[in-house]
């Protein structure tokens, strides 16, 4: 990062290599909890859509709630108990919209 002009040059290279790197099953995932925004997804749904399954994709999704990018929730909608849902965390949700330009 040295002789650039000005930071955003700086944001912009970080933000390529913060993309570049979670490319893959990792983006696919956040992406899939992604597009059910506040009605969160089940785990077993979220296995359904990846394209390329196998036997570590819980043990990825474990990890992702362990280092704080996804959640777990029991859902309730009225007295109907939805069960367990998945969602971006707070934090993670502001840095991969603010990452991603939406």
């Amino acid at each position: 990062m040295l002789n650039k002009n000005n930071i955003s040059e700086v944001t912009d290279k970080v933000k390529k290599v913060a993309l570049d790197t979670a490319r893959g099953r990792s983006l696919e995932i956040v992406e899939i909890v992604d597009s059910y925004n506040e009605s969160g997804v089940s785990i077993k749904n979220v296995i359904s859509q990846v394209k390329d399954k196998d036997s570590i994709l819980r043990n990825l999704i474990l990890y992702m709630r362990q280092i704080g990018i996804l959640k777990l929730l029991n859902v309730k909608e009225g007295s109907i108990n939805k069960g367990p849902r998945l969602f971006l965390s707070r934090d993670f949700k502001d840095l991969y919209f603010e990452t991603i330009g939406a």
